[in-house]
C-alpha cells in the first residue's frame, strides 16, 4: 500500500513518507515492524517540522517510538490474538441456466446447440443441471494468529527489554499467506552522572507466499455449466475440453497442488541502533547515534504446466518455468548532535540543536529463470537440471548523503514561540557543482489562551495560532543518472553476431535538486475543559525543477535525457476533532475522534515550455499526478442507431460500447496497431479531488 502525507509532489522521485524509528531513518516497510513493539506514532507534515530531516523528509515523516525498559521489577507479558479472515462477498455471477440462456442469446438468438458456442461439457452440464460456483471452490477462511512474549524492567542505572513475536496470516485463496518472526532487545545504561549509552536491535524474518498468485480472471470466467471434478473424484484440470478456451481456462483447484505451484518471498532484516550521550555542562549535551540496517531478500517461483496460472500443455516438461531473484542492501547512518537548553528569568526559554550527519546506502541484486524442469517437486531448487537457463539481470548501486543542520527554538512567557531551522544536504547522486542544497524553515506560534484578556473565558481551555514556511528538496534520481546510461545491442561482426553498447540516456552534468516551498497555517483549540479539542490546518506546497526523462528524436542517437523541468502544486485542508462524550468516576469513558482532510494537487508544467500533456506517462498540465485517461463511454449502440453507426463505420456496431464524439466531427479513432496521434484520445477522466474521512469512538471500562 501507499502512505501519502498531504498528497503527491514529484513525478518520478517517489512520494512515500519517511519512516523514522527511535530517531533513525528506517528504509523498510511497516510490515517489518511488530505492532506490539510500538509505543507511539507521530506524523510531521509542515515544512518547518520536516526540515530537520532534510531531503529524506520532503514527503512528510512518520515518527515511530518503540517500547523500552522502565524502572521497576521485571515484568513478563504475553499477548495472543486468534481469528479468521474471509471475503466480504463474491462477484455476482450467472447460474448455470442463466449463463446458458445468455450465451445462446448473444450469438444465435436463443437457438444455439452446437459446439461452436458451447463446449461438449457445457451441453452435458446443461442436461444434468450443473451449476458450479467456481468462486466458492477457490475461497477459504484464513486463520490468523499472533503471539507476543516480552520481558522488561530495570533500575535507576539500567533499563532493559527483550521480546519475541510470531505472526501467521493465511490468505483466502490457496498458497497465499504471510508469516513473520521477530526478536527485539533494548538496553539503556547510565555510567556515572553524566554518561548514558543505549542499544536497540530489531531482527525479523518474514515469508510472503503468493505474491504473483492471482487466479481470479480464470476463476470467474469459467463456465458454471462445467464440473470441477471427474467421475472418479480427481480434479477436472480442463473443464472446457472441446472449446476454443480449453487452453487457458483451467480449474482453479490446481492451485492445491503445492508441487506444481510455488511462490515465496523471504525477507531477513537486522536493524540496530547504538547511542552515547554525555552531559558536558548544565544545559549542554552531546549525543552520537549510530545505525546499521542490513536487509536480504529472496524471491522464488515455480509454475508447473497444466495449472490455472500457466494454462494447458501437451509437453509439460518444456512448458514449466522457474525463477530465482536475490537482493541485499545495507546502510549506515551516523550523526553527531549538540543540544543546549537554557531558561532565563523564567520567561525566556532557548533550545538550540546542531547536527552533523553522514549516511551511505548500498544495494545489489541478481535474478535468472529457466524452463524444462524434469519434475514438479524439483521446483526452482536445482538449475543444473533445467533444460534451459535464461540469463537474468543484475543491479548495483551505492550513494551517500552528508548533512549539517542548526535549529533554534525560542519561547517567551509560554505565549510566543519562534523556531528557525537551517539544514544543508550534499548528495553523491547529483553532478559536480550541484551536489548541495539548503533548507531554510521558519515557524511561529501564539498561545492566545495564555493572554490575560482570555483568562476569564471559562469555556475556552486552549487557543493557539500557528504559521510555518520552509523549503525541502529531493535527490529525485537513482545513483549514476547524471553520467547517462548504456544499453546493449547486437551487430554484425564479420560472419558472427557481437554484442555492443550504445548511449541510451544522455548524461546531464547540470542536474540539480527538486525543491518544494511549503506554507502552513494552523489553529489548535480546546473547549469546556478540553472536553472538545481539535485543530484546523491549511497548507500550500509548490514543487519545481522536478527531474523527468525527456524523450529525444531518434536522429539524436539516444532515447532520452534527465532534466529539471516539471513543476507541481498541492494544497489542502485538514480538520481534527476529538470529544470526551462520557467520563465518569467509576471508570466508564467514551471518546470520539473525527478526521477529515481535502487535498488538491495538479501538474503546472512539464519538461518543456508550452507542453501540456505526456500521454505515455499519464501527465497533463492542470490535472492531478495520478489520473485515469480513457475514452468516455456514453452507452451501448442500439439497432435503431444503424444510420449513425454507418456514418462512423467499423468497428462501431450494434451491441458495442459507444464512446463520445468529443468534437462532433462524426469520426471516432480507435486505438489500433497504427501509430497514435495527438487527437486520437479526446477524453480523460481525472481524480481532481481526494479526501479522507474517519471516525473512531472507543469505549473504555475500568
Amino acid at each position: 500500500g501507499q502512505i501519502r502525507i498531504r498528497g503527491n509532489r514529484s513525478l518520478t522521485a517517489g512520494n512515500d513518507a519517511l519512516i523514522v524509528v527511535d530517531g533513525f531513518t528506517y528504509s523498510g516497510s511497516l510490515n517489518d515492524l511488530n505492532l506490539d513493539d510500538i509505543a507511539s506514532i507521530d506524523i510531521l507534515k509542515d515544512a518547518s517540522a520536516t526540515a530537520i530531516f532534510g531531503s529524506q523528509g520532503s514527503n512528510g515523516v512518520i515518527i515511530i517510538t518503540t517500547k523500552r525498559g522502565k524502572v521497576g521489577k521485571p515484568v513478563i507479558s504475553y499477548n495472543t490474538t486468534l481469528g479468521w479472515s474471509e471475503i466480504i462477498d463474491e462477484f455476482p455471477m450467472f447460474t448455470g441456466a442463466e449463463y446458458y440462456d445468455f450465451k445462446a442469446e448473444s450469438r444465435y438468438g436463443g437457438t444455439a446447440t452446437g459446439p461452436a458456442v458451447f463446449a461438449p461439457a457445457e451441453l452435458v452440464g446443461r442436461a444434468d443441471g450443473t451449476n458450479t460456483n467456481w468462486q466458492s471452490l477457490l475461497y477459504k477462511k484464513g486463520f490468523i494468529q499472533t503471539h507476543d512474549l516480552s520481558l522488561s524492567g530495570g533500575t535507576d542505572l539500567t533499563q532493559y527489554g527483550i521480546g519475541a513475536s510470531y505472526l501467521d496470516q493465511e490468505g483466502v485463496i490457496p498458497l497465499v499467506g504471510f508469516k513473520r518472526f521477530s526478536l527485539r532487545a533494548t538496553i539503556d545504561q547510565k555510567i556515572g552522572k553524566r554518561i548514558k549509552i543505549g542499544l536497540n536491535t530489531m531482527n525479523t524474518l518474514s515469508y510472503t507466499d503468493g505474491d504473483g498468485v492471482n487466479p481470479m480472471f480464470n476463476t470467474i470466467s469459467l463456465s458454471p455449466l462445467t464440473s470441477p471434478y471427474n467421475p472418479d473424484g480427481s480434479i477436472n484440470v480442463q473443464p472446457m475440453v472441446g472449446h476454443q478456451d480449453v487452453g487457458f481456462k483451467l480449474n482453479p483447484l490446481t492451485l492445491t497442488n503445492k508441487d506444481a505451484v510455488y511462490d515465496r518471498r523471504r525477507r531477513m532484516r537486522t536493524y540496530n541502533t547504538l547511542y552515547g550521550e554525555i552531559q558536558i555542562i548544565q544545559g549542554l549535551k552531546y549525543r552520537i547515534n549510530i545505525q546499521m540496517d542490513i536487509r536480504q531478500d529472496n524471491y522464488g517461483t515455480y509454475r508447473g504446466a497444466n495449472t490455472v496460472l500457466t494454462g494447458a500443455s501437451s509437453t509439460p516438461y518444456l512448458s514449466n518455468t522457474a525463477s530465482v531473484s536475490d537482493g541485499e542492501a545495507w546502510n549506515y547512518d551516523i550523526y553527531h548532535q549538540l543540544t543546549y537548553d537554557k531558561t532565563i528569568a523564567q520567561k525566556h526559554r532557548i533550545n538550540f540543536n546542531a547536527l552533523y550527519e553522514i549516511k551511505e546506502d548500498e544495494s545489489k541484486s541478481s535474478n535468472f529463470s529457466g524452463t524444462g524442469i524434469p519434475a514438479d517437486y524439483v521446483q526452482n531448487t536445482n538449475p543444473a537440471q533445467y533444460a534451459s537457463v535464461i540469463t537474468g539481470s543484475g543491479s548495483y548501486s551505492r550513494s551517500g548523503l552528508l548533512s549539517y543542520m542548526g535549529r533554534l527554538n525560542y519561547t517567551f512567557n509560554d505565549k510566543y514561540n519562534l523556531t528557525a531551522t537551517f539544514r544543508r544536504d550534499g548528495s553523491s547522486r547529483l553532478a559536480d557543482g550541484n551536489e548541495w542544497t539548503n533548507y531554510p524553515a521558519l515557524a511561529v506560534s501564539w498561545n492566545a489562551s495564555e493572554e490575560s484578556f482570555l483568562q476569564n473565558v471559562s469555556w475556552l481551555s486552549n487557543l493557539k495560532l500557528r504559521g510555518g514556511w520552509g523549503k525541502s528538496a529531493q535527490q529525485g534520481i537513482p545513483p549514476y543518472s547524471t553520467l547517462g546510461n548504456l544499453a546493449t545491442n547486437n551487430y554484425n561482426f564479420g560472419n558472427a553476431t557481437a554484442t555492443g553498447f550504445y548511449v541510451s540516456v544522455l548524461p546531464n552534468p547540470l542536474l540539480k535538486w527538486e525543491t518544494t516551498t511549503a506554507t502552513n497555517f494552523g489553529l489548535d483549540f480546546g473547549l469546556f475543559k478540553n472536553r472538545i479539542t481539535g485543530s484546523i490546518d491549511i497548507y500550500d506546497a509548490d514543487t519545481k525543477d522536478i527531474l523527468v526523462a525527456k524523450s529525444l528524436p531518434i536522429s539524436n542517437g539516444a532515447n532520452s535525457i534527465f532534466t529539471n523541468a516539471a513543476s507541481t502544486t498541492s494544497k489542502g485542508v485538514e480538520i481534527v476533532l476529538s470529544t470526551v462524550n462520557i467520563d465518569t468516576k467509576n471508570g466508564f469513558k467514551w471518546t470520539t475522534d473525527i478526521n477529515w482532510s481535502l487535498n488538491r494537487e495538479k501538474i503546472t508544467a512539464l519538461e518543456e515550455p508550452g507542453k501540456l500533456q505526456d500521454i505515455g506517462n499519464g501527465w497533463f498540465v492542470g490535472q492531478p499526478l495520478n489520473v485515469i485517461y480513457d475514452f468516455k463511454k456514453i452507452g451501448i449502440w442500439q439497432t435503431k442507431d444503424a444510420a449513425l453507426i454507418a456514418t462512423y463505420g467499423a468497428p462501431q456496431a450494434a451491441g458495442r460500447i459507444r464512446v463520445e464524439d468529443r468534437d462532433n466531427n462524426n469520426i471516432i479513432k480507435w486505438l489500433t496497431n497504427k501509430p497514435a496521434i495527438a487527437n486520437v484520445l479526446k477524453f480523460a477522466w481525472f481524480f481532481k479531488r481526494s479526501y479522507f474521512f474517519s471516525v473512531k469512538t472507543p469505549v473504555n471500562i475500568s
